[in-house]
């Protein structure tokens, strides 16, 4: 298939409209995915401090733990998220996804959490790690909690979690939208190449089809109608050519026309051939000298007797030098001497010429 110059601007803009949307896509997805992330974060970190406030003021140790499931049924109604209590050394005490008899509840330590770390040292802590309980990635944000009642008792952890496929979900999206919006805004950038293009397409065809015919010999062929672009140029380029070689034909024509003309009153006969050896002109002294009838064409070899003459046809045609050549025409004819020449480059010669003088008895 035929790529046009209008089918690569099309393409080349359509790829470069949905590669900038799409890398905008990516960027814009990054950016909206930390944008997300520090929102859950947020989120999480006014939860748990709303939480752990309540509980230091209105509960202690042993109150805390019953109102654990409280808590964890009302944070579970808003959404996917993990609450955890986790004691001063490390124990988990309560764990919304984990019951009290699932493995990993209660005597796996807690201490070495690095939100759980910050949160006992700081006050409140966070962190994004994946969790191997949960089997996937997480972000938390944890809370110490120092009882106002016994200030005396060790602090508790409580400890609010999401998984981070929330925000991913969010992510997948808007990638999703963006590669709709990608697609969409690519074809409708490549119909506007396309629309734009259509004149340039035109115009180069038009200058194709003007460099056609003047190879196949139309050199009446004019572009009337220039483009409006830079092709402008080449289509004055085009017409200047076209009457350069219309001046060059029509000298052409006259010098032939004068060639021939001497060649017809010659009175010496003269023999061209052409590179495939056929006759492409005689002239009526050479008619005569032979007697013809009719200007030969063909190979000379179909209505010359003379086989001295048609070798040395053949050798002058092979960029032979030969010298005179004389032929005897029979009884009472006279004698011609016969000079031929290459025609042309002497080693792939385009045909050979013949001079043909017949001398006096």
């Amino acid at each position: 298939m035929r790529r046009t110059v209008r089918l690569y601007i099309v393409a080349l803009v359509a790829a470069s409209v949905a590669a900038s949307f799409l890398l905008l896509g990516l960027v814009e997805s990054r950016w909206v995915g930390r944008r997300l992330i520090r929102e859950k974060q947020g989120e999480l970190t006014r939860m748990v401090c709303l939480l752990a406030r309540s509980a230091e003021r209105h509960y202690g140790p042993d109150l805390i733990q019953n109102e654990f499931d409280a808590w964890s049924r009302t944070v579970a109604g808003l959404g996917d998220y993990r609450l955890s209590l986790i004691s001063g050394d490390g124990r988990l005490i309560g764990d919304s996804h984990l019951s009290a008899g699932q493995p990993g509840a209660g005597a796996d330590s807690r201490a070495g959490r690095p939100e759980v770390i910050e949160a006992l040292k700081d006050g409140l802590g966070s962190s994004r790690r994946y969790s191997a309980t949960e089997g996937r990635e997480s972000i938390y944000v944890a809370s110490r909690i120092v009882f106002g009642r016994s200030p005396d008792l060790p602090p508790m952890v409580l400890r609010l979690g999401a998984p981070m496929s929330m925000i991913e979900a969010w992510q997948s999206r808007l990638s999703k939208r963006f590669a709709v919006g990608a697609l969409l805004v690519t074809m409708l950038a490549a119909a506007a190449a396309a629309m734009v293009t259509r004149p340039l397409d035109r115009d180069i065809k038009t200058l194709i089809n003007a460099a056609r015919d003047l190879a196949d010999g139309n050199l009446a062929r004019r572009l009337v109608r220039q483009p409006r672009n830079e092709l402008a140029f080449l289509g004055v380029a085009l017409n200047r050519l076209a009457s350069r070689f219309s001046r060059e034909a029509a000298s052409n024509r006259e010098d032939r026309d004068r060639l021939l003309a001497i060649l017809e009153n010659m009175g010496e006969g003269v023999l061209v051939t052409g590179a495939d050896g056929r006759v492409n002109h005689s002239n009526p002294a050479f008619r005569r000298i032979f007697q013809l009838e009719h200007p030969p064409t063909g190979l000379p070899g179909e209505y010359l007797r003379y086989p001295e003459l048609i070798e040395a046809l053949a050798r002058a045609g092979r960029g032979e030098t030969l010298p005179p050549l004389t032929l005897s025409l029979g009884l009472g004819g006279r004698p011609v001497e016969v000079r031929l020449r290459p025609l042309g480059d002497e080693y792939e010669p385009d045909g050979v010429v013949a001079v043909f003088h017949q001398k006096d008895t």
